[in-house]
């Protein structure tokens, strides 16, 4: 997947626990099947790099579901692949050495759901059926912009996410056009009617939603 704000990836321990309660507030489906005990969940897309960082003192196992060992060492696991979906767990093993602080950086487990179909879009075909103008109304205009889907099963999927925008005094959202729309493997290209509007000379950055809740990013430019 293209850049994201999430991906899957929490960096720097010692802003672990804002990044935790930012995923909550931002992806519903992020600690859903949260279990006990210290565990917590993460949703990724299969076949996408997941990453994990760790104190370079830190051990890990990562296990699938039937607790078959897939990989252990020490410090981060860094662009790990899941080829295929299900539940795997990451666990945390600390010595007797560490003290309470390190154990307060990570939880004792992490709970990682692989989704069965992954959506990337491509930025570089985004086109917008008129300009987008500061202090006007942009209701009317169209978004439209390829990407590429793919399932574990080769399924098709209906798509009715959209996306919303990051900027000083930006209203602007969007929202599939037609309400849903069925996304066959490969190429799609997907339409989106926007809604708002946003101010004088400011940059805006449009945050397009993939099944999963996950952030893929695109700024306009220049400033509006």
């Amino acid at each position: 997947m293209k850049a994201s704000i999430l991906y899957s990836k929490l960096v720097m321990p010692q802003y672990f626990l804002s990044i935790v309660l930012m995923l909550f507030s931002l992806n519903p489906m992020i600690g859903q099947d949260r279990t006990p005990e210290g565990a917590l969940d993460v949703v990724v897309s299969y076949n996408t790099p997941f990453s994990y960082n760790l104190g370079e003192d830190i051990s890990w196992e990562l296990k699938d579901e039937n607790g078959f060992i897939l990989a252990n060492k020490k410090g981060d696991l860094d662009s790990y692949v899941f080829s295929k979906p299900g539940r795997y767990a990451l666990e945390i093993i600390y010595d007797q050495n560490q003290n309470d602080i390190e154990h307060g950086y990570f939880p004792e487990k992490l709970i990682i759901v692989v989704k069965p179909i992954k959506l990337d879009f491509d930025f570089s075909t985004i086109s917008f059926s008129r300009d987008i103008k500061a202090g006007q109304m942009c209701d009317d205009i169209i978004v439209k912009v390829a990407a590429n889907f793919s399932s574990y099963n080769g399924e098709s999927m209906p798509y009715n996410q959209g996306f919303t925008s990051f900027g000083v005094g930006s209203t602007i959202s969007g929202q599939v056009r037609g309400e849903e729309v069925m996304l066959k493997p490969g190429s799609n290209m997907i339409e989106f009617l926007l809604k708002g509007q946003v101010e004088e000379k400011n940059s805006v950055q449009l945050n397009f939603l993939d099944f999963s809740g996950e952030v893929q990013p695109y700024t306009l430019t220049p400033k509006i």
